[in-house]
């Protein structure tokens, strides 16, 4: 059986729900909605979402508000993940109009011959 978990996050709740599927069936396996505290940072407030959700996780699916958030695509002439690895934040120092020790980055390989592309 698959389980997925999809959430909404806004700057103080996160909702979520997560249904387990099988080839004939849904089920709901939870649905919760977690409030921010007044002086909990954002990373504390991540940790108690991860902390809530069930454990087994094999898909996720996130929504949030567009203007706290950014999407690039980049290329790189190499394929190798740790190569991919390496090079990224280097890459979106010069793609994004933030100091990169102030963002969060989170990257998946779209394509993989022998050369990558980021989302």
């Amino acid at each position: 059986m698959t389980r997925i978990a999809a959430i909404d996050i806004t700057p103080t709740n996160a909702h979520f729900l997560v249904v387990e599927q099988s080839f004939r069936k849904i089920s709901l396996l939870t649905a919760e909605t977690l409030r921010r505290g007044g002086d909990e940072d954002v990373s504390q407030f991540w940790a108690r979402v991860y902390e809530a959700l069930p454990e087994g996780i094999d898909a996720m699916v996130c929504s949030g508000d567009a203007k706290h958030s950014a999407t690039r695509i980049s290329h790189f002439p190499f394929g190798d993940t740790k190569k991919v690895e390496a090079a990224l934040e280097f890459q979106l120092e010069s793609d994004i109009p933030y100091d990169i020790s102030d963002v969060n980055i989170a990257w998946c390989t779209v394509e993989k011959p022998a050369v990558a592309r980021m989302f």
